[in-house]
């Protein structure tokens, strides 16, 4: 059409848009300002004011979108006439969630201390053997290193207010329903199913009840317990395999005897007369030497329940884990029971009682020291790759000491790893009780 001529299509539009006039507030009523209202697939949109009252055209039929940051975003489709009152449901329930601290609970919006909560549910979700691992990644401003990741059952290196000291520990003081433990050892052996909720203490306002102990941070653990109403039973297993995630990249047979002559002409030398026939040679790689696919499985049984007077809870876990380092394994079994009853409306008492059971076989490493020379991982680094691990006869293979080793350039002294796994024996056995007791009266 010429310019300025009036379309049937324009004339349609025109007509059917129309100011849409409402008002926005929460819940309770109260009016919001600034919530930000557009109309669903346009360019076209408004806020509303301070008396949460908007005016935005729009045909019927269109949908209106309501959003502001702490509330739940809403659509409402434009009708006839002017829009009702359009009430916004908060977003912010997190903030009324109850957070344990050390002389109680209190809700997440009276705290003004640094606590970190994660729920049992976001722990239960990972297939870890222990909770440190558990807590990796769930908690800002929580550093959690795993001290080695080819011996099982290692308890991680968890630090919540940094290093503090040379020579003294780190670790931050384990709560565990009220009950501070005597080491991190302990902490590590609950069973991750267990756990309703881990508290992170990490100013020291918020772990100032515990004194001096609570120097690098408080973690407070709740088990869960029984609850009134049937009795619940739950059944968990998994099965998984693990593998190393990446391998250093090492030389091969070829590379490592051209190195040699390389180096040996550089130094005006001569190497090995072995390197001639290169045919009679090993091509190891150490790495696959030492480490496998190792598989590992977890079971859990649990039952809850109990009376408006008596609550009970008991649960049990085997876990069976293989290390990924040749002749390492790590089993470990736990219980939990407890019992909370009601003597009257205002005396209330209870007990835990929580035994485990660990088995492990570990190798030299950084969790567990030793002479360097016998570290698989650092011997699978510097053995040339021409050695066999094993010799026809059934011995293992070495390399020679100095003057000058058989197979020429790695350090001297450097035990052959597979010997080290296979001979080397170093188990550890761990079995505790943890048990307490409380009676709480609360006064009118």
């Amino acid at each position: 059409p010429a310019p300025g001529t009036a379309t049937a299509e324009g004339i349609r539009h025109s007509v059917a848009r129309a100011p849409v006039t409402g008002r926005v507030t929460d819940a309770s009523g109260q009016p919001l300002e600034g919530v930000s209202v557009f109309v669903k697939g346009t360019q076209r949109g408004t806020v509303t004011d301070a008396d949460g009252r908007f005016r935005l055209e729009a045909a019927k039929g269109e949908t209106l979108v309501f959003r502001i940051v702490g509330f739940k975003e809403q659509n409402v489709v434009v009708g006839d006439g002017n829009m009702p009152v359009v009430a916004l449901e908060s977003s912010l329930s997190d903030l009324d969630e109850v957070v344990v601290v050390g002389y109680g609970t209190s809700s997440k919006r009276r705290l003004t201390t640094a606590i970190s909560k994660v729920s049992g549910a976001d722990l239960g979700k990972q297939p870890v053997t222990n909770p440190g691992d558990a807590l990796a990644g769930l908690a800002a401003g929580v550093q959690v290193q795993s001290a080695s990741g080819s011996m099982p059952g290692e308890a991680p290196t968890i630090r919540i207010r940094g290093i503090g000291s040379m020579g003294a520990s780190n670790d931050p003081l384990y709560v565990v329903d009220g009950y501070p433990l005597p080491n991190a050892a302990q902490f590590q052996r609950i069973n991750v199913a267990d756990i309703e909720s881990i508290e992170l203490l990490k100013d020291a306002a918020s772990a100032a009840i515990y004194g001096s102990r609570a120097a690098n941070g408080v973690v407070i653990v709740t088990t869960k317990r029984g609850k009134s109403g049937k009795t619940m039973f739950n059944v968990n297993a998994y099965t998984g395999v693990q593998t190393v995630y990446r391998k250093m990249d090492m030389m091969n047979k070829a590379e490592y005897l051209q190195y040699a002559k390389d180096a040996t002409k550089a130094q005006n030398g001569r190497y090995p007369d072995v390197f001639d026939t290169p045919d009679q040679l090993a091509d190891t790689d150490w790495q696959d030497v030492i480490f496998r696919s190792a598989p590992m499985s977890d079971i859990q049984l649990s039952a809850r329940g109990g009376s408006d007077k008596v609550r009970f809870s008991i649960s049990g876990n085997y876990t069976n884990q293989k290390g990924v380092m040749v002749g390492t394994d790590y089993k470990m079994g736990t219980v939990n029971a407890n019992i909370d009853a009601d003597l009257s409306s205002k005396l209330k008492m209870g007990a835990s009682f929580a035994p485990s059971f660990t088995n492990r076989n570990v190798k030299p490493g950084p969790g567990n020291p030793g002479p360097a020379s016998y570290m698989p991982v650092y011997a699978a680094m510097l053995m040339p790759p021409v050695v066999s691990p094993r010799l026809p006869n059934g011995d293992y293979g070495q390399n020679n000491v100095l003057p000058f080793t058989q197979y020429g350039f790695s350090e001297p002294g450097i035990h052959n790893p597979l010997a080290v796994l296979e001979l080397y024996e170093n188990e550890q056995e761990y079995s505790g009780l943890l048990s307490n007791a409380y009676l709480q009266w609360e006064p009118v």
